[in-house]
This record gives structure tokens, C-alpha cells and sequence, in this order.
């Protein structure tokens, strides 16, 4: 009875410790505005009403964000493109075609995103987590990489929002052979 005790306190400990984590912004480089992170409160203000310039892809699945003066990076929810900027891993196959494709159709350009409750706020290198939607055309960037072959849906830890539609996407495209499913891969 003890030890189950003790138990559950460690258990409540450990949650109170998670909520809290989650909820406080990462650290905030003072000498520089780079990568600021937002609260969840400023997010809300943000997503869906304004639109922001992307200032720069980093790869097929990362880009930068100006907002407020501040560059907001962002880490796209339920895709994965192949890596090009991991120093631990060679360049993937159609890794240096995901990211052209995205400087192409979103560089530069107006979007507005939205975040996900079932997901954290931001991943752990710092980016947060977003949905992305090109301004002028409503575009969802992050279904249309999966449906042109230039990203493989991607479920991290739990089920997301557009789980089920962005499954269905990756099966079509590598039904066509699209992309990465495309003979050049050979996946």
C-alpha cells in the first residue's frame, strides 16, 4: 500500500512536471530575435487571421516564418521529407528535390497556419509545430507535399488532426508512383 502510494505521488509529479514544461516557453536567446518562441496565447492571436511571409525553407519540411520581427521556425505536422541538412546522415534520395519544391511554391510567399491541440506546441529542437496553408490560394502545403510524392505522412507519437486524409494521400501518390515512390528511389 506504501509503495503504491509513493508511486502515485512520483506519477502526479512527473505529469504536473510535463504540463508545466509544456506550457513555458523555451529560453529565449536575449542577444538576438531569432527563433523566439511564442506562447500558445500568441499563437492563437496569430494562426488563421493574419498572414505571414515565409522568410526562408530550410528543407523540405522546415521553414522560417516573419512574425513581428521575430523569425518563428517552423517544423511541418504529419510529414516527413527525405533529410538534406543532417550532418549525421548523407543526403536522402529526393531529399534536395523536397526542398526545391518548397522554396518554390512557398518562399517568399504569404501563408497563414494553424496548430494542432493533440500535438506539442513545438518539437524538440525548439520549432513549432504548425499546419501550413499557402495565402493566396489556400493551398495546404503540408497535404500537398504528401500528395506530390515529396513527403511520406508522418505520425510521430499520437494521432493528429489530418492523420487519416494524409494516409490516404500517401497511399494514392505511391499508387502513381509519384515522387519518392517514383522509380528514382526505389523505396
Amino acid at each position: 500500500m506504501k509503495k503504491s502510494i509513493i508511486s502515485m505521488g512520483v506519477i502526479v509529479v512527473f505529469l504536473l512536471l510535463g504540463v508545466v514544461f509544456e506550457i513555458l516557453p523555451s529560453p529565449i536567446d536575449k542577444n538576438t530575435n531569432e527563433n523566439k518562441p511564442f506562447t500558445q496565447a500568441q499563437l492563437e492571436d496569430f494562426k488563421n487571421t493574419t498572414t505571414y511571409t515565409v522568410k526562408r525553407v530550410i528543407d523540405g519540411d522546415t521553414i522560417e516564418l516573419s512574425i513581428d520581427d521575430t523569425t518563428l521556425t517552423v517544423r511541418l505536422i504529419g510529414i516527413n521529407t527525405p533529410e538534406t541538412k543532417d550532418p549525421r546522415k548523407n543526403v536522402e534520395c529526393y531529399g534536395k528535390e523536397a526542398s526545391a519544391k518548397m522554396k518554390k511554391i512557398i518562399e517568399g510567399k504569404k501563408v497563414y497556419f494553424n496548430f494542432d491541440e493533440s500535438q506539442a506546441q513545438y518539437d524538440k529542437y525548439g520549432r513549432s509545430l504548425l499546419y501550413i496553408w499557402r495565402a493566396e490560394d489556400n493551398l495546404f502545403i503540408n497535404e500537398y507535399l504528401i500528395q506530390e510524392g515529396f513527403a511520406n505522412e508522418y505520425t510521430y507519437s499520437v494521432p493528429y488532426l489530418y492523420q487519416k486524409q494524409f494516409k490516404e494521400a500517401e497511399l494514392k501518390a505511391k499508387k502513381e508512383g509519384r515522387g519518392l515512390w517514383g522509380d528514382i528511389c526505389n523505396i
